[in-house]
């Protein structure tokens, strides 16, 4: 798991320096990449009236969100510079709290519950009632269709030459009947 969160972090710093603010005076790369896809919008806050942030409120969002990662990193390495002590600390001293927190904050069951279940029961529905009744019937019948006229017509060819006769004859006539009554 540390090399995944390794090569996060240099993506993340990769994508903060294309994505550096003017106040630093460097061109924005993501932002120029990005143009074509952002044009319309940025026409559209122009004609607004809209108005770029002065540098001195860059700098001090860019200060900020520096002391929150460094807060926030130190607080963590601190916790934890005793391997997972920390951990069984809190299961212990929080039980529920800890579980809850291992349990991803209830979004795996909650999305579980809501979106996978369901979609595995749609799923059950289009493989059984749609596949196997709809589709595999309509192909199953048609099969059944083409073998039961298949043994009707066999029994019509039995090597008889007088009954392929008969049937030429036959067919002859309701011919000439269809085209003298005016139907064919």
């Amino acid at each position: 798991m540390t090399v995944p969160l390794m090569v996060l972090a240099v993506l993340s710093v990769v994508g903060g320096v294309l994505g550096l603010p003017p106040v630093l005076h460097v061109a924005h790369q993501l932002e120029t990449w990005l143009e074509p896809v952002t044009e319309t919008g940025n026409a559209l806050l122009a004609s607004h009236g809209t108005h770029e942030l002065g540098h001195s409120v860059e700098w001090l969002l860019l200060g900020l969100g520096a002391a929150i990662a460094v807060v926030f990193a130190f607080l963590g390495f601190r916790a934890y510079a005793g391997g997972t002590a920390r951990d069984e600390q809190v299961t212990r001293g929080a039980p529920g709290l800890a579980g809850f927190l291992q349990g991803a904050w209830g979004v795996d069951a909650a999305y579980t519950s809501f979106v996978v279940r369901p979609m595995q029961l749609l799923f059950f529905f289009v493989a059984i009632v749609i596949d196997q009744f709809g589709i595999d019937g309509a192909v199953n019948g048609a099969g059944a269709v083409a073998r039961a006229c298949g043994d009707r017509v066999r029994r019509m060819t039995n090597g008889n030459i007088a009954t392929y006769g008969l049937w030429m004859g036959a067919a002859a006539a309701v011919i000439a009947f269809l085209f003298l009554k005016g139907i064919g």
